[in-house]
């Protein structure tokens, strides 16, 4: 207990080194150990930011206080680190991919696995039978990468 009122306390004063932040606390929740590898839960972290008047954090400075906090704790996922200032606003976006995509990526990635489920269908039904058979497609797209 001692060791993590420590850590909380040192990651809230690296924090408040950041430009706009006046002040900041850091809560983590740190499940006890299990004896079952299904049972055990990943930690989390809660920051609040206290802003100076007038300021924002970009989404660079943002980023950056949700993995120093997540790389400071073991197993901590930086989708379990939730961002908020002094109004109350959230400012990170929990996501289980740990991406974003937005409206035009999940279209594309839709179209993606339709066309593959229709050449599936289209290949395999002169062979089984037209009817008799059933393709699902979920497609894996990386748009990190772009061709330049």
């Amino acid at each position: 207990m001692n060791y993590q009122r420590a850590l909380e306390g040192e990651l809230s004063r690296t924090i408040e080194t950041i430009g706009p932040v006046k002040g900041a606390r850091v809560h983590l929740a740190m499940p006890k150990p299990s004896l079952f590898v299904r049972e055990q839960k990943s930690p989390s972290a809660s920051v609040t930011v206290n802003l100076l008047p007038g300021r924002a954090l970009d989404e660079g400075q943002i980023s950056a206080i949700v993995h120093l906090v997540s790389s400071a704790v073991a197993g901590l996922p930086p989708g379990n680190v939730t961002l908020v200032d002094q109004g109350g606003h959230l400012l990170t976006q929990s996501n289980t991919s740990g991406r974003d995509l937005n409206d035009a990526q999940l279209k594309y990635a839709s179209d993606v696995e339709g066309r593959i489920q229709r050449r599936i269908e289209a290949i395999l039904s002169p062979i089984v039978g037209n009817g008799n058979i059933h393709a699902q497609v979920t497609a894996q797209l990386d748009f990190a990468n772009t061709p330049q």
